[in-house]
């Protein structure tokens, strides 16, 4: 045998000897002297690079849409001071008797409609009394706007005295309210729960029987104003204060409403309640049945059942006192606080 073939069989030996042998590990960058050797970093070994191509395409994230401001906020301060309405009517005798439950019957009207309603300014002199008869089926709101009010029930009821911005809601009338202390200003309201009111009052001719009740059809209520917590919604824009209504269990429902500069009320209408509107402040641009119908402070709205109407505000906040005969509306209010969303 020849050298040669020797020599190929030998290493061909210490080369399967060597693979026979655990593969060492790959070392890189590979080991030399102290200090290391200068080397090409691997991709993985880069900052911030996690070797996934499909990023390097990504287009970057959108920019978060900006929060629109807020609207103009409605005050909820009550007026300290309240213009003239332009329904009104004054007591200066010692009594003044409503045998007809209004000062002007055609204040239970829009245009043509009659109302299940009234809304009006009542200036009761010093010592003076306003005064409603027995209906079982009329309802006297009162809500004191100057002076003191001493609400007094011919059944015998304990007399309530209220100050300004405080109601009284009194079932079936029999009542006497007579301004102590000085004169008072008093926003008087009445509600039929049966048909317009004329027709309820003229039941105390036609079925007296039925109409004079024995006893009161449900306990006076009292509520004070400015101690109730507002419901506000539309992001602030909105804001009310129902003193009576359907939740309480009242018939005809009455609140205070208020609006911030702008505001805008969309057109709509009540198929089965009337709603009266007294504005004690501000002022707004009111559209009823599709006809412009200017409201400025002081102006007091007649809206029939069914009848469209829409608002918007002014330049400044508008407070409006607002009675719905029969209740149910009002409870729209707490429904769109609850939906409001959290700031």
């Amino acid at each position: 045998m020849s050298a040669k073939p020797l020599f190929a069989a030998a290493l061909a030996a210490a080369s399967l000897a060597a693979c026979s042998r655990t593969t060492p590990v790959v070392q890189y960058p590979p080991a030399g002297p102290a200090g290391g050797l200068p080397y090409e970093p691997l991709p993985s070994q880069l900052a911030g690079d996690d070797d996934d191509d499909d990023d390097d395409d990504a287009p970057p994230p959108a920019p978060k849409a900006a929060a629109a401001p807020a609207p103009p906020q409605a005050s909820v301060e009550l007026p300290g001071t309240v213009p003239a309405l332009a329904r009104k009517a004054s007591c200066t005798a010692p009594r003044c008797p409503l045998a007809s439950w209004v000062p002007d019957l055609a204040f239970a009207r829009a245009g043509t409609a009659e109302l299940p309603g009234a809304l009006w300014q009542h200036d009761v002199a010093a010592k003076s009394a306003v005064g409603f008869g027995r209906n079982a089926s009329i309802d006297v709101v009162v809500v004191v706007l100057q002076g003191k009010l001493t609400v007094t029930g011919d059944d015998k009821s304990a007399p309530v005295e209220l100050e300004p911005w405080q109601a009284a809601y009194v079932p079936g009338g029999g009542v006497a309210l007579t301004a102590t202390g000085g004169a008072a200003t008093v926003l008087v309201g009445v509600a039929s729960a049966k048909g317009t009111l004329a027709e309820a009052a003229a039941m105390e001719r036609t079925q007296p029987a039925t109409a004079r009740w024995v006893t009161r059809p449900a306990p006076i209520a009292i509520a004070k104003l400015a101690e109730i917590v507002p419901q506000r919604w539309g992001r602030g824009a909105f804001a009310a204060r129902v003193a009576f209504g359907k939740a309480s269990g009242q018939r005809a429902a009455l609140s205070v409403l208020q609006a911030g500069p702008g505001a805008a009320i969309a057109e709509h209408a009540h198929d089965a309640e009337a709603e009266l509107l007294a504005i004690v402040a501000g002022t707004s641009a009111t559209a009823v049945a599709g006809a412009a119908a200017p409201a400025p402070a002081g102006a007091v709205l007649g809206l029939a059942m069914g009848t469209s109407h829409s608002m918007r505000v002014d330049q400044q906040s508008l407070t409006a006192i607002q009675l719905f005969a029969p209740a149910g509306p009002e409870g729209r209010y707490a429904k769109w606080a609850a939906e409001e969303p959290a700031p």
